[in-house]
């Protein structure tokens, strides 16, 4: 599989990711295929099984003789049920990896604000997920800085 994804552009480019190695790239490659079919990246995480799943039956309730529209939230269910395994699978691994490597300046803030190590990780395998997409679909460098904008990362952290 991986001498096949060499042949692909998008190999080299994936490879420069931190965190994304030889067989990740290439799973990646086979599995997501053209990624100019996932307009979002909220796209790409329902499809790799990380997005959130959300259930109402119906917008409108009784109230006495009245047909109201609901005032409380939708109810999250979870994660999606209907996924690609392999996507989810890599995506948490490279998760776990960048948790304890490069970004883990970011994992130990997602982790005071959330207090769920789960969370955090989920959060940092949908950064990864779009951030590969975006390589993906444009054909940029990967550029840390680019990655964490928001955040001003430290020459000390790259």
């Amino acid at each position: 599989m991986v001498k096949e994804a060499r042949k692909n552009k998008l190999y080299k480019l994936l490879r420069e990711i931190d965190g994304v190695g030889p067989i990740f790239s290439a799973t990646f490659i086979s599995e997501v295929g053209d990624p100019q079919r996932f307009r979002t990246r909220e796209q790409l995480w329902s499809y790799s099984g990380l997005a959130v799943s959300t259930y109402e039956s119906s917008e409108f309730e009784l109230r006495g003789d009245r047909t109201v529209r609901k005032t409380r939230a939708v109810k999250t269910r979870g994660l999606v049920r209907s996924y690609n395994r392999t996507l989810k699978c890599i995506f948490k691994q490279m998760a776990l990896t960048l948790s304890r490597t490069k970004w883990r300046t970011q994992f130990m803030s997602l982790l005071e604000r959330s207090k769920n190590a789960n969370n955090a990780l989920l959060t940092l395998a949908r950064k990864q997920a779009s951030v590969m997409l975006h390589i993906a679909k444009t054909g940029e460098k990967y550029d840390i800085t680019k990655v964490f904008k928001a955040q001003q990362v430290s020459p000390q952290e790259i």
